[in-house]
């Protein structure tokens, strides 16, 4: 699994990105994300470890979305994220197998 800091601007705010099985961080990179929020995306599941998630200091808030794959990854590393003060979760699966 690998993660990419698309957006790093100091914000309190986290938003992660865990993108569809097979596809890279390009994927998402016409999002826009809010202004008021950093930006880390998560692909490549073909390795899933908790170890790999980077360090995610001084987030008061982190906002998670799944997308097809993305949805499993989430729900097997959201346990092992740090904890700040709040968590929101929001997945669009495309498969009836998540």
């Amino acid at each position: 699994m690998q993660f990419d800091l698309t957006k790093e601007q100091g914000n309190h705010r986290l938003l992660i990105f865990f993108t569809g099985w097979g596809t890279t961080p390009e994927v998402a990179a016409h999002l826009t994300p809010l202004p008021e929020c950093d930006y880390l995306t998560a692909y490549d599941f073909r390795t899933l470890s908790p170890e790999a998630i980077p360090p995610l200091p001084n987030y008061q808030e982190v906002y998670m979305v799944g997308w097809s794959m993305g949805v499993w990854a989430l729900d097997r590393l959201a346990p092992h994220l740090p904890t700040p003060v709040s968590y929101t979760h929001l997945t669009l699966p495309t498969t009836p197998y998540v």
